[in-house]
């Protein structure tokens, strides 16, 4: 895995779509936990702003380039 717990990342939930609105739908998060390599998602994030918590695939994160973890 490239991110560790407690590092920021920018969190695109449609980041594969084809449609320019949807790609450009971002989220800032934390990550919480690191799932080991057997299990079905990569990452537990909380997505600042939106006050959740969800289980995500690494594909779906980016580096935050605000972060000076």
């Amino acid at each position: 895995m490239i991110y560790r717990v407690d590092q920021w990342v920018i969190y695109r939930p449609f980041s594969e779509d084809q449609s320019e609105f949807l790609n450009r739908i971002e989220y800032r998060a934390v990550i919480l936990h690191v799932y080991e390599k057997e299990e079905y998602y990569d990452y537990k994030i909380y997505v600042e702003g939106k006050n959740k918590i969800k289980k995500v695939h690494q594909r779906h994160l980016f580096p935050d380039p605000a972060s000076t973890y």
